[in-house]
């Protein structure tokens, strides 16, 4: 029985070969098994959006992909009378026209160039978890079962999935009524379509698109029972196309039709979806290939992540709602486009009369753009897809931050603002302390902000230089710690190890006085003409004895802190801490709130920057943070 796989693969479609390529990639042992004797042909799904690209990427197979695919530069669609809307593709939002088959051969490529082999004519024949372990049973064509264990199973074995059915997830949804008729081949004729072009006609619908090499797709919306002939296919270019289109050498013709569905699991145990084995929808938009490969890069870091020791294994827990959530929000918009598209009057003439007006309204074509292209998938509140309090989180990177961040398994940490400013060396700072899951990118913009990108190019974290604190705890919650967090535990940046030591003890002194509620040695850590500046509260004192003063009237409302320095960054001339502070008010602070709630317990983050003298004193300190988060803690309720 083979006992080192360390995951195995079902299915050698492109989600299947994708995940084999990644998690090879990321040195993980795989095997992957295909039920069908020989690669499948023919074109089947031809639009790589940019998600999808994204996938192709990571492989180190999208220049080659986009040397061999027709890349159009917008979308047309037409009514009775002539074109309703012509929307624009920038190069952000523009697919890639590829058959499938000639994806899956790239994606084959990759999987043997990183030491893989697709094992044909493998039929999964059962599976049984384990504590640690699933064991797995196939079958080749001969008959011959082969047993093996592994700590994985991906089942990437399309709409009829073995793994699916053998784990007895429910999947949800029903076939659509209108069925497809689809032909390939050299279309001939005056106005022969450049871009693919959708036909949204009284007597249904069409779309013609350009493949490769001279070739086209047409397909058009039938009736229940109509047979695919070459007939069919030349009557609906004559009666919704614009006229004059021949395609006398039909190279490919079918029936095709689509359903929605959607699996209500994507993870049992050790067992997890992708694809279409979890998700199909409606073929109208091209989306099925494109968030099936979204699925595969969500899951391949983190469970490359988990197998390689860097990442918690519950960092596992957010695959599924987070693509569940994805394959719910594409399937509500494929289905609505395709109900829309297929729409007989009168509603047919209201679509027409909106999408005449959209023509005209830059910023609706531009969000139509990016829907069709999956980019406004959003992820709902979790670790690692949109934390609770931060904004424009759960989405892509955008474009101007994709672009800077750097592909692998790491998190990319990007800071906007100077690149010697206190956030980029905070920054810095945090890569060294998580150097497996961290990597750090500045831009020169002038607004100040931290983007941190995970490596399937969401964005777990934006926010502000005082928000830097909560990322280092959401490392600390989904890696291995690398060094304790305790309150004397501070990474730093200088050369000059001897004065980093005078001011690395000067802060424990700070933070134990905090905690100790020592004023007299809270004191002692400042020179006697030192100021003190509160951005937060205003303050501005001056003086050892009024910062003595202030502290003893601080210590004396603010009881129990806890204090944690977080990070100590050196420049020049100066010192700066990031800390974490949680105390309980049980008095009055009046520079603080005059409304405090007795007992009320209150967490803040913020960060400090001081200069020192040569006897490792403060001279000079300014401190911020968010004053407002801390009052909604600890003010009183009021009576309305």
């Amino acid at each position: 029985m083979d006992t080192h796989t360390q995951a195995v693969v079902i299915g050698a479609g492109p989600c299947g070969l994708a995940t084999a390529g990644q998690l090879l990639r990321r040195g993980v042992r795989v095997r992957i098994f295909e039920a069908l004797p020989e690669p499948a042909q023919g074109s089947r799904a031809i639009m790589l959006w940019p998600p999808a690209q994204a996938a192709l990427d990571d492989l180190d197979m999208l220049d080659t992909a986009r040397g061999q695919a027709h890349t159009p530069g917008r979308l047309d669609y037409h009514g009775d009378t002539g074109r309703l809307v012509s929307v624009g593709l920038h190069a952000r939002h523009a697919p890639l026209v590829l058959p499938q088959s000639r994806t899956d051969a790239l994606l084959e490529s990759a999987v043997r160039r990183s030491g893989g082999t697709v094992e044909r004519d493998r039929r999964l024949v059962s599976l049984t978890q384990r504590d640690d372990t699933v064991e797995v049973v196939v079958r080749d064509g001969a008959g011959r079962h082969e047993r093996l264990r592994t700590r994985w199973l991906i089942g990437a074995d399309g709409v009829h999935s073995t793994v699916r059915e053998l784990l007895g997830v429910a999947f949800t949804g029903s076939a659509l009524p209108t069925p497809f008729i689809l032909a390939e081949g050299p279309l001939t004729g005056v106005h022969v379509p450049d871009v693919p072009s959708y036909f949204l006609t009284s007597r249904g619908g069409m779309v013609i698109a350009p493949l490769p090499e001279g070739r086209y797709r047409v397909a058009g919306s039938a009736v229940e029972g109509q047979e695919a002939t070459a007939g069919f296919i030349q009557d609906i270019l004559d009666t919704r196309g614009p006229g004059g289109l021949r395609m006398d050498d039909i190279e490919t013709l079918t029936t095709f039709s689509s359903s929605e569905r959607i699996a209500t699991r994507m993870r049992s145990g050790r067992v997890l979806l992708v694809g279409d084995a979890a998700h199909p929808h409606s073929a109208v938009g091209g989306q099925g290939l494109n968030l099936g490969l979204q699925d595969v890069r969500n899951l391949s870091w983190k469970l490359a992540g988990v197998l390689g020791g860097t990442l918690d294994e519950a960092v596992l827990d957010t695959y599924e709602p987070e693509r569940l959530a994805a394959a719910r929000q594409i399937v509500k918009v494929t289905g609505d486009v395709t109900r829309v598209a297929l729409a007989r009057p009168p509603w047919s003439g209201l679509r027409n009369a909106v999408l005449r007006i959209a023509e005209r309204t830059p910023s609706a074509q531009s969000r139509y753009a990016a829907t069709v292209a999956g980019q406004r998938i959003r992820y709902p509140t979790s670790a690692l897809g949109r934390p609770a309090g931060f904004r424009r989180t759960g989405l892509p990177a955008p474009g101007w931050a994709a672009a800077a961040t750097t592909a692998g398994a790491r998190f990319t940490l990007l800071t906007c603002g100077p690149s010697d400013g206190p956030l980029s060396i905070a920054a810095e700072a945090l890569t060294r302390r998580y150097p497996a899951l961290l990597s750090h990118h500045q831009l020169p913009r002038r607004h100040r902000e931290f983007l941190l990108i995970r490596p399937d190019g969401y964005v777990a974290v934006r926010g502000r230089p005082k928000d830097l604190p909560r990322t280092e705890r959401l490392l600390t919650a989904i890696g291995s710690d690398p060094q304790p967090t305790e309150r004397t535990a501070m990474p730093h940046r200088q050369d000059d190890h001897q004065t980093y030591e005078a001011h690395a003890a000067t802060f424990r002194k700070w933070a134990d006085s905090i905690m100790d509620g020592d004023v007299e040695a809270y004191a002692s850590c400042w020179a006697p003409d030192a100021v003190a500046e509160d951005i937060a509260m205003g303050m501005e004192t001056r003086g050892v004895r009024d910062i003595r003063a202030a502290a003893a009237r601080w210590f004396e409302a603010i009881v129990d802190q806890k204090i944690t320095l977080l990070a100590q960054l050196e420049g020049d001339g100066y010192s700066a801490v990031m800390w974490e502070l949680s105390a309980q008010a049980q008095g009055t602070f009046t520079e603080l709130s005059t409304d405090v709630q007795p007992g009320s317990r209150f967490t803040k983050q913020g960060m400090s920057a001081f200069r020192f003298n040569d006897q490792a004193q403060f001279v000079w300190e300014r401190s911020h943070w968010d004053r407002a988060s801390v009052l909604r803690q600890i003010e009183a309720p009021h009576d309305d």
